[in-house]
């Protein structure tokens, strides 16, 4: 055991060594279990949703309005209602 009169604050703790293979540290897996992968959020879901999605159904609706303005043809979704 180490107790804090046998430590030097001093030195280097010991480097593992290179050639030794690595440590496997059991990543991906809780008390045997093993984790899902890497998946999109709610949160991140929002922020597509919000930044892509959003803007580009404005700018089509923008468009359809800008040719029912101009030429009276209606190209958008809503002229099937």
């Amino acid at each position: 055991m180490i107790t804090l009169e046998t430590m030097d604050p001093t030195q280097a703790p010991a480097q593992p060594n290179p050639s030794s293979p690595p440590v496997e540290t059991g990543k991906g897996t809780v008390m045997g279990l093993r984790l899902p992968g890497e998946r999109l959020t709610a949160a991140g879901w929002a922020t597509l949703l919000v930044v892509f999605v959003l803007p580009v159904l404005g700018v089509g609706l923008l468009l359809d309005a800008l040719v029912q303005l101009i030429w009276g043809w209606c190209l958008g979704v809503w002229c099937w209602f």
